[in-house]
């Protein structure tokens, strides 16, 4: 399969194979050609298979250094002696000591699965004979069972599935919508709860019914639109405690220093910022931390 891979590519867009390698579930060459088209790759399949279907004789033979003269060969060979040459009756003709069929119909059918740019050329994974009958059978399954799922013929499925990727992304952008909205609602009844001391606004939060991705959002929103604001939050389930805490860009505190300070009382951790720093802790102890990230606040001149 190699073999009638790269003289293909070498035949049609006179790409050199550079690398090869086979593994039990799959193969790949490397080719010298840095940018290749859907339809290149689809002309390289169709003479493969042309030729898989002319069934060529497959010869054998081994030549010394001043026959190889005479020979096109697609490249050079390793050794100076006791060459072994692989020709595909006139086609191909290629130094190599593995091993090979006896003629080209008995590999059935080549397909390429995929191509990516690699080091400036293209790498080529494909598969041939059984594994590409594997290959096909079960794709062949998948579509079918994602047909019966959505009702479609397995032609319409890249459409079907096209129009309810496009659906999702829509949902997903107003849901984005809906809880930017509920956010700043919830928000903005934190700050309406916050406690003033010194001139400095203090949120403490417990809560079970959030993580860090909703109190990140919340806190980001309250200090790009508050001055003089810190926020406590503390998030805990049955098996653990979260706490996350946070400042306006007003405020000269390093919250980063607060927290080393609570680390060395209570077996946490965590890190951040200056601006902002979360971590974790027992269940049992998080309710003692947060209320002494709001003693150490207060007493700190800000």
């Amino acid at each position: 399969g190699q073999h009638l891979l790269s003289y293909s590519f070498d035949k049609l867009f006179n790409g050199q194979t550079v690398g090869f390698y086979i593994s039990k579930d799959y193969v790949y060459i490397d080719i010298d050609i840095e940018n290749i088209t859907e339809a290149e790759i689809y002309q390289v399949e169709i003479l493969s298979n042309k030729i898989i279907q002319s069934n060529f004789m497959i010869k054998s033979y081994f030549v010394d250094k001043e026959q190889l003269e005479s020979l096109p060969l697609r490249k050079a060979p390793v050794v100076d002696s006791h060459i072994r040459i692989v020709e595909i009756d006139g086609l191909d003709y290629s130094p190599c000591g593995g091993t090979h069929l006896y003629n080209t119909g008995e590999l059935g059918l080549i397909k390429i699965r995929k191509w990516e740019h690699n080091k400036g050329n293209t790498r080529i994974e494909f598969v041939c004979g059984n594994r590409a009958f594997e290959d096909y059978s079960w794709k062949h399954d998948y579509i079918k069972e994602i047909g019966l799922l959505l009702s479609s013929k397995d032609k319409d499925i890249l459409l079907k599935v096209t129009k309810l990727f496009e659906a999702k992304e829509e949902l997903e952008k107003d849901n984005r919508k809906i809880k930017s909205s509920l956010y700043q609602y919830i928000a903005q009844d934190f700050l309406s709860q916050s406690q003033l001391i010194n001139g400095i606004k203090y949120i403490m939060v417990e809560t079970k019914d959030m993580d860090f991705k909703d109190i990140s959002y919340i806190s980001t929103y309250l200090n790009n639109n508050s001055e003089k604001l810190i926020q406590i939050y503390g998030l805990s389930n049955d098996f653990e405690g979260q706490f996350f805490v946070s400042r306006s860009k007003d405020l000269d505190i390093n919250l980063k220093v607060i927290l080393e300070e609570i680390a060395k009382e209570y077996e946490i951790k965590g890190g951040g910022s200056p601006n902002t720093i979360q971590g974790g802790s027992s269940a049992e102890d998080l309710k003692s931390i947060i209320q002494m990230f709001f003693e150490k606040l207060k007493q700190n001149k800000l």
